[in-house]
C-alpha cells in the first residue's frame, strides 16, 4: 500500500512537472534565444489570449499562458514576435491603451501566422550560408594550388577571408536585396490586424511608438536598406483598410 501510494506521488509530480515545462519545452530556439540575450521578463494578459483565440494564432495558443507574452527594456521596433513568442518594450507596452494593445498584438500574431520570421532566415541567412560553404570548400579543395597566391599562402588568412566573406554575405546583401519584401510584410501585417483590430488604434500605437523611437536620420542612414514603410504611408494604408471594412460592415 505504502508503494502503491509512492508511486502516485511520483506520476501526480511528473504530470505537474509536464505541465509546468511544457510552455518552455516548447519554445523555439529562436524564441529561447531571444528570451534570453534580451533578458525577457514574462507576463500574462487575457485580452491578448483572446485576440490570440479569435485569429487562431495556433503557436501562440499550444502553449501554456505564462510564457507567451515578454517585456524586455529596449526593443527600437517597440514590439517583436518570434516563432511563437511576442516581446514588447517595456516603456512601449505602460504607454499603450487596450485598444492600442490589441491593434499592435493583432499586427504580430499576422506575423507570426504567417510565418514570417522563418520565411526571413530562410532569405537572409540561408543563402550567405551556403555561399560561405561554398567559399569553405574551394579554399580546402584548392589549398595547395592557392599557396602560391598572397595572401592564400596561409590557410589561416584563407579562413579568415571566408568568414568575412560570410558576414558580408550575411549582414549586408540580403538586406538590401530583401528590403522591398520586408516592407510589404508590415504593410500585410497592418492591413490585416484591421480586419481584428480598431484602425484608428492601430495608427495612435504607431504614433506613440514614433514619437518613443524618434527616427534620428543621419548622412549614413540614405545609405542603409529601408525595412519599414514610412509612417505616413502606414496612416494612409490603415485607414483605407479601417474605411473598407466600415462600408463592408455597414
Amino acid at each position: 500500500m505504502k508503494n502503491l501510494n509512492v508511486t502516485n506521488s511520483l506520476n501526480e509530480n511528473l504530470k505537474r512537472g509536464i505541465r509546468e515545462n511544457d510552455g518552455r519545452g516548447k519554445l523555439g530556439v529562436l524564441s529561447g534565444i531571444n528570451i534570453r540575450l534580451r533578458k525577457a521578463r514574462p507576463f500574462q494578459s487575457e485580452p491578448l489570449d483572446r485576440l490570440a483565440e479569435v485569429m487562431q494564432v495556433s503557436n501562440i495558443l499550444k502553449k501554456d499562458k505564462a510564457h507567451r507574452y515578454y517585456k524586455v527594456d529596449f526593443l527600437p521596433q517597440g514590439c517583436l514576435s518570434c516563432i511563437d513568442t511576442v516581446f514588447f518594450d517595456a516603456k512601449y507596452y505602460d504607454m499603450l491603451l487596450p485598444e492600442e494593445l490589441l491593434a499592435v498584438g493583432a499586427h504580430e500574431f499576422n506575423h507570426i501566422i504567417n510565418r514570417h520570421d522563418i520565411k526571413r532566415f530562410a532569405r537572409t541567412l540561408c543563402p550567405p550560408i551556403a555561399v560561405a560553404t561554398i567559399i569553405g570548400l574551394l579554399v580546402f579543395a584548392n589549398s595547395e594550388s592557392m599557396n602560391t597566391i598572397y595572401p592564400f599562402s596561409n590557410l589561416g588568412v584563407s579562413l579568415l577571408m571566408m568568414v568575412a566573406c560570410a558576414l558580408f554575405f550575411s549582414l549586408v546583401i540580403p538586406f538590401y536585396a530583401n528590403a522591398k519584401w520586408h516592407r510589404q510584410q508590415e504593410t500585410h501585417c497592418d492591413l490585416s490586424a484591421v480586419k481584428f483590430a480598431n484602425g484608428e488604434a492601430l495608427i495612435s500605437a504607431l504614433i506613440k511608438l514614433n514619437k518613443l523611437r524618434p527616427e534620428k536620420p543621419d548622412r549614413f542612414s540614405q545609405f542603409l536598406p529601408v525595412t519599414y514603410p514610412t509612417l505616413e504611408q502606414r496612416i494612409k494604408d490603415i485607414r483605407v483598410a479601417a474605411d473598407r471594412k466600415s462600408t463592408l460592415s455597414s
